[in-house]
């Protein structure tokens, strides 16, 4: 889902504003919704798929569904977690919110970890090749 929606919003309003004049604030309207979906998709890139791919790459098998799963839970936890630290102590507010978020947040994260599975998926399916003893750097072996 991501930013999507809301820019089909946003352009139109920001190019209103800066046909205005706003020509600042007409930009940061009209892609404000990306910018916030990068900075959600990096954060769900860091703290969820990495971890997740060190913990899956220790239990074979490398399966979509198994990165399916954690990226639908990370995505559904970690938009209401930061919604719980921006919001503070608004129960219905959080609650609401949260579900909603969450539900977005899930079925993006299902996406993520549908295209990243079947990318881990087709790397556990080739032939091995000569590797190095000792792995050079352990994040380079993490993605590739």
């Amino acid at each position: 889902m991501g930013g999507g929606l809301f820019l089909i919003a946003s352009v139109p309003i920001g190019i209103g504003m800066m046909t205005d004049g706003e020509l600042a604030h007409g930009l940061l309207v009209a892609l404000l919704p990306l910018l916030i979906a990068a900075g959600g998709t990096c954060a769900g890139m860091v703290f969820v798929g990495l971890p997740a791919t060190s913990l899956i790459m220790e239990e074979p098998p490398e399966t979509r569904r198994r990165y399916e799963r954690v990226g639908a839970l990370g995505g559904a936890v970690l938009p209401t977690l930061a919604l719980i630290i921006v919001e503070g102590s608004d129960p219905l507010f959080v609650g609401v919110g949260g579900f909603f978020l969450g539900c977005f947040g899930a079925l993006a994260g299902l996406t993520a970890g549908s295209v990243w599975g079947r990318w881990r998926e087709s790397l556990a399916q080739r032939p091995a090749a000569t590797t190095p003893a000792a792995p050079i750097n352990p994040i380079h072996d993490l993605l590739f």
